[in-house]
């Protein structure tokens, strides 16, 4: 009985050894393949991506930007509608006069927002990011408040105040982080030009202003720099996902070389991803959408797979390139459509499908942008539209015809 329970102690000793040693080689594994990716100098966390304020003016929209976001928050919070009112809705339309009753133009929020628009902006910096009361989620928030009120300003007419009100919602995009949020906010900024469109008629200098907005936002997917912020957030909170909280430190401590080795796999995926980024448009959908329903590589062989299941590539998965596609098409609608619009003011018309800066067989996605989608002076229609997106432009801006004139 004893040299079995002598045999026992030893098989659990060597047992427990054992999986330490397996979780110090995972350990070690996971700081060789964070200093592998620091050698390529790609950032391992987040605040190197970080861009900090150069001059007052920027620090001054940097504060104004922070401020109103935490005031959006508290106006949201109260009333989640806010974010969801759509004043044109076909299905369950809106009382104008109930909302207006409730809704300030002139809350705090707008005005810092008022005040920060015309500002440079270049980044919140460290003295603002660190602070566990700022969220850049809020930001969204903050425009899709002044998406609102443009609406409420269209509806009634003011088509100027209108058109200024949605710039300084287009120009909220330039603070935030995440190429998910940027796309959430495009897409509402989208209906709020519509909506600008159908029922006001801005005069030809505050629609110049608005496609100046639509062209400072970069013509570029941005999924490459959202992947790379996404792998140095997860590198700088490895502790958090090692040490899972709520659990008991005995579950902690069996799952930690497991959490280990899928921590490291996850950040071993990026590579694939971001090169995968780089392919050109629309096909990099489904090169992308094709890696996410691959196994990521260290579970691709047939013992892994029965040990651990099919375990999807997560990189792929988080890389947002729908939602980039989203963002990227809204501001080139959002051009093509007011370049229609200020093309019929001057000449009477629509531009012909012909028109030799819009050519009928561009694509939608060219890799290289020409310079009238950078202008904020161009009457004509961007090269990078397409088709249909000049075809949609047209018809946003035929609407405007018999509803604002």
């Amino acid at each position: 009985m004893r040299r079995l329970l002598r045999v026992l102690l030893i098989a659990a000793a060597a047992g427990l050894a054992g999986y330490l040693t397996w979780d110090r080689v995972e350990l070690h594994r996971l700081d060789g393949a964070i200093a592998d990716i620091a050698a390529r100098g790609e950032p391992v966390d987040p605040a190197s991506l970080r861009q900090e304020p150069a001059d007052a003016q920027q620090q001054q929209a940097a504060l104004l930007y922070a401020d109103a976001a935490t005031r959006a928050r508290d106006l949201v919070q109260q009333d989640g509608r806010l974010m969801r009112f759509d004043v044109d809705g076909v299905v369950g339309r809106v009382d104008l006069e109930e909302i207006e009753s409730t809704f300030r133009k002139d809350s705090p929020p707008l005005q810092l927002l008022d005040r920060a628009t015309p500002l440079p902006f270049a980044g919140f910096g460290h003295a603002i990011e660190d602070d566990p009361s700022f969220s850049t989620q809020w930001l969204e928030a903050l425009s899709a408040l002044a998406c609102l009120r443009a609406d409420l300003l269209a509806y009634r007419g003011d088509g100027d105040a209108a058109a200024a009100s949605l710039t300084a919602a287009v120009r909220v995009q330039r603070t935030l982080p995440a190429v998910f949020t940027q796309s959430l906010a495009a897409n509402r900024q989208i209906g709020s030009l519509r909506i600008l469109l159908r029922h006001a008629s801005p005069s030809a200098a505050a629609l110049a202003a608005l496609q100046a907005a639509f062209a400072d936002m970069p013509d570029q997917d941005l999924i490459e720099h959202d992947l790379l912020l996404r792998r140095a957030t997860m590198i700088d909170a490895r502790q958090d996902y090692l040490v899972p909280r709520g659990i008991p430190a005995a579950a902690a401590f069996a799952l930690h070389p497991f959490l280990v080795r899928r921590l490291r796999t996850e950040i071993e995926e990026f590579p694939e991803v971001i090169a995968a980024s780089h392919a050109p448009w629309p096909e990099k959908i489904g090169v992308i959408s094709a890696l996410a329903q691959t196994p990521a590589y260290n579970y691709r062989s047939p013992t892994a797979v029965v040990l651990f299941g099919p375990v999807p590539n997560m990189a792929a998965m988080s890389s947002s390139v729908t939602q980039a596609a989203s963002r990227l098409v809204a501001r080139r609608l959002g051009l093509t459509t007011l370049a229609v619009e200020r093309y019929r003011r001057v000449h009477g018309g629509a531009p012909p499908a012909d028109l030799p800066s819009c050519p009928r067989s561009c694509r939608p996605f060219p890799s290289i942008p020409s310079a009238a989608s950078r202008s904020s002076t161009s009457l004509r229609p961007p090269t990078t539209c397409s088709t249909a997106s000049t075809r949609t432009a047209r018809t946003m801006a035929d609407r405007s015809t018999g509803s604002a004139r």
